[in-house]
Formats: C-alpha cells, structure tokens, sequence
C-alpha cells in the first residue's frame, strides 16, 4: 500500500464519520432542548414546560403550552432575554424563565 492510498483511507474514514444519512435526520430534529439554547430564527415547538407555581402560572398565562409553535427573532447582545413570536405577537422571556421550557426543532 502506498503512501497515497492511505492517505486516501484515511481521509475516506473522516468523511464517513461525519457523513449523516438521511435517516439520522429524523432522529437529529427529534432531539428536546431547553429553550435557553435556541438560536435566533429557529422554528420551535413547545414540548413541555416545567415550571410550577406562580411562575408555571404566568407562562402558562403567555401562550406557552404544549404544542405551541414559536419562532426565535433574537436576543440580547448577552444573550438575556430572548424574543419569540407566537401567534400573533412578540414575546420576551428571561433565560430563567426559558430555562422551564423545553421545545423540538420544526423542519423548515
């Protein structure tokens, strides 16, 4: 073998350990998260929120329940609160707060 062919192996078994088949697709998008960790402009939707008490209370007051749809529009420069945008408005949430929700990646 020479050299170059095991260069070549070499580099063929990187690829193919970073190589994501279709089928992990669906297993990678239906990964749960905590809300805190959404980017900006991902498309969310709510899966749980675990807050109890008067602060599970006024989320739930918001329009954050199971299965609600949100889209992440920003965050502040350090990364305190997040703007989401549900139904027909815009909403601000402070990490603490989004640290109760967890959400799903929707696909685009």
């Amino acid at each position: 073998m020479t050299v170059a062919q095991v260069r070549n192996n070499f580099f063929c078994a990187i690829v193919d350990i970073n190589y994501q088949p279709e089928y992990f697709k669906e297993y990678i998008m239906s990964q749960d998260f905590c809300l805190r960790k959404a980017k900006v402009n991902q498309k969310l939707k709510i899966k749980t929120v675990a807050a109890e008490g008067e602060l599970g209370r006024r989320i739930r007051d918001m329009g954050l329940i199971s299965g609600t749809e949100v889209h992440v529009i920003g965050k502040a420069p350090l990364k305190d609160p997040v703007a989401l945008r549900l139904k027909d408005f815009t909403l601000t949430l402070r990490n603490s707060e989004a640290d109760h929700i967890t959400v799903t990646l929707l696909e685009d």
